[in-house]
Order: structure tokens, then C-alpha cells, then sequence
């Protein structure tokens, strides 16, 4: 008999393709963020084009490199770290320029929304890691509960630790963000 419950089909439908949906967001995220760099240092589509080796130029340099790296899943985390770091520069010297009058530090009156938004879900790739439809992935396991290569080895290895040092009466750890039954 299978479980008809709407909640339990929703969660299971999310659990299957929260691997598929992160990847879908890292590719077109990271294909933006390259974009931006395009037009800062090739110039295409863009307003102008900054000085070669100014530090506008070097910010175009690391959003061409980094958004392609991140969209194509190779060395996705140290490129997100890098895009991060990168984007909260930007707010903070081009956005915000530590200015705290007339409300100038919130990104919706300093037009920073966008600068904010990179550097959060940058820092959140830089989390995540590369995920499935990656050229990156070690093991394209997307069995949810059960990842592969070093990291699943650590989940596992912290699993059987912790239920040895509770006596055996630990639950399985949360899937996909949900209550493990």
C-alpha cells in the first residue's frame, strides 16, 4: 500500500530533485556572473571598458573566470569563495561606500540588491560544492541520502561515531532537508 499523502509526495518529489534544481541554479548563476565579466573585459554589450589592470578590469577578469567556472562545475568552490569575497567588495566600496546617511547602507536605496544576492549564493556554492551535471563531479551519485566520493565517506563515518558514542539511539541524519523517519 503506498502513501497517497500529498505531503509525502511533495517532500519526496523535492528530495529527487534538489540535486537537479542546485545545478540548474549554479549553471545559470554562474553563466550571468560571467557575463558581467565579458562586458567589462571584452567590452561586449557593455557601457564602456574599464583600463586593463584596473581594479574594475580585474573584478571583469575574475567574474569571466570565476562565473565560468562555477556554471561549468570545476573547481566550483574556491571560484564561489573567490566570486563571494569579490561581490562584497563591490558592495561595500562601489554600493554602500560606507556611507550610513539618508539610509545609503541598504542595497534597495544604493542599487546593491544584485551585488548582495551574488556574493550570498556565491558563498553558498562555495558551501554546496560542484553537485550533479558538473564536468568536476567525482561520482555523479544522486541518490539522495547517499553521496558519494570523500564527502559521502565522511557522512558516514560521523554517522557510525555519533550512534557509537549515543549507544546506538541516534536517527539517521535529515535527507534533502526533511525529518528522516
Amino acid at each position: 500500500m503506498s502513501n497517497t499523502n500529498p505531503n509525502t509526495r511533495i517532500r519526496a518529489l523535492a528530495v529527487r530533485s534538489e540535486p537537479y534544481l542546485y545545478a540548474v541554479l549554479r549553471i545559470v548563476a554562474g553563466a550571468l556572473f560571467a557575463f558581467h565579466g565579458v562586458q567589462k573585459v571584452i567590452g561586449w554589450h557593455g557601457q564602456f571598458m574599464p583600463q586593463v589592470g584596473s581594479q574594475l578590469w580585474v573584478g571583469g577578469v575574475i567574474e569571466l573566470l570565476g562565473g565560468t567556472l562555477i556554471a561549468l562545475g570545476l573547481v566550483t568552490r574556491p571560484a564561489a569563495f573567490l566570486a563571494s569575497g569579490q561581490m562584497a567588495v563591490a558592495y561595500a566600496q562601489f554600493h554602500w561606500k560606507l556611507a550610513f546617511g539618508d539610509g545609503m547602507w541598504l542595497p534597495a536605496v544604493n542599487k546593491g540588491e544584485l551585488a548582495v544576492v551574488y556574493c550570498f549564493l556565491f558563498l553558498f556554492f562555495a558551501a554546496h560544492g560542484n553537485g550533479v551535471l558538473s564536468l568536476g563531479a567525482r561520482r555523479a551519485t544522486v541518490v539522495p541520502g547517499r553521496a558519494g566520493g570523500l564527502e559521502g565517506r565522511r557522512q558516514r563515518s560521523a554517522l557510525i561515531f555519533f550512534r557509537r558514542l549515543a549507544g546506538g539511539r541516534v536517527k539517521p541524519p535529515a535527507v534533502g532537508g526533511f525529518p528522516a523517519k
